[in-house]
């Protein structure tokens, strides 16, 4: 084992662009791996702690000269339909690697790559196989199947740190699109005393509420704006004239009512 030493410095910025991409690519693979051992068991893991566990992992192998810590997808899923439970499994797997590094090794130095290749890729058979569960996602959500689709074929055509570039990307493309096409209507109260959608000949019975299906921040807010006004009343319009005897009330779940009333008015809103 080397002596604990401190790493250099120097290296720092010259090698900070390939070390983000291997950090976000081992988080986005450990991560992918998770998610499919606890569908497959039935169990829940929290994600910050994987992310923090990771970060303290390879921090402290920093000053051993190690290799940065990261799931093996073929051993995971070995491991996975063996019914590993704990970390104890590594004992067993590390005298393997020594054994093979000091003794075994040069027993495997004529063994063709492509044997090899058989058995890594019988290993991750079921990642594989997933690919066939594509036309379903689609079906479901065809969104999900376009950002799938764009990652796997970029992943696979250039590299890994371009596929999740490009996956990243088209997610955030994805997210700013369906906002914005989101649905926006009103609701009104029915004789039930139940809120349905608010068709040509219904009554409002005293309460109109509008209803935008997304997110309201600083990209869907003049949208916002536009679709309360087109389906309800636009203030402007009823500036100068006398104040009805009912009032307008604009609430979102999650906004308080300075960065709603902000929005409407176009003033900063107050802190």
């Amino acid at each position: 084992m080397p002596v604990p030493k401190f790493p250099n410095a120097e290296l720092f910025w010259p090698i900070f662009p390939e070390c983000l991409q291997m950090a976000v690519l081992i988080f986005f693979i450990s991560i992918a791996m998770v998610k499919i051992c606890t569908e497959k068991h039935e169990y829940e893991v929290n994600d910050n702690q994987e992310l923090v566990a990771y970060g303290l992992t390879n921090i402290a192998c920093s000053f051993f000269s190690c290799f940065p810590a990261c799931t093996a997808p073929a051993r995971n899923m070995i491991l996975s339909s063996m019914g590993v439970h704990t970390t104890l499994n590594g004992i067993f797997t590390s005298i393997v690697l020594l054994l093979v590094l000091y003794v075994l090794g040069q027993l495997f130095s004529t063994l063709p790559i492509p044997a090899l290749s058989v058995v890594i890729i019988g290993s991750v058979k079921p990642l594989l196989l997933q690919a066939r569960s594509l036309p379903v996602l689609f079906r479901r959500n065809v969104c999900d199947g376009v950002i799938w689709t764009t990652t796997c074929l970029t992943g696979v055509l250039l590299d890994l740190p371009y596929g999740l570039m490009v996956g990243i990307a088209t997610s955030l493309v994805v997210i700013v699109i369906n906002n914005q096409r989101a649905p926006a209507f009103t609701l009104v109260r029915n004789e039930l005393q139940l809120f349905v959608r608010e068709t040509p000949g219904s009554k409002t019975n005293g309460v109109l509420i509008f209803k935008m299906c997304s997110s309201l921040y600083f990209a869907t807010s003049e949208r916002f704006k536009r679709e309360l006004y087109a389906t309800t009343i636009n203030p402007l319009h009823v500036k100068n004239t006398p104040r009805a005897s009912s009032e307008i009330t604009v609430s979102h779940k999650g906004s308080d009512s300075s960065t709603v009333e902000s929005i409407l008015t176009n003033e900063p809103s107050r802190p």
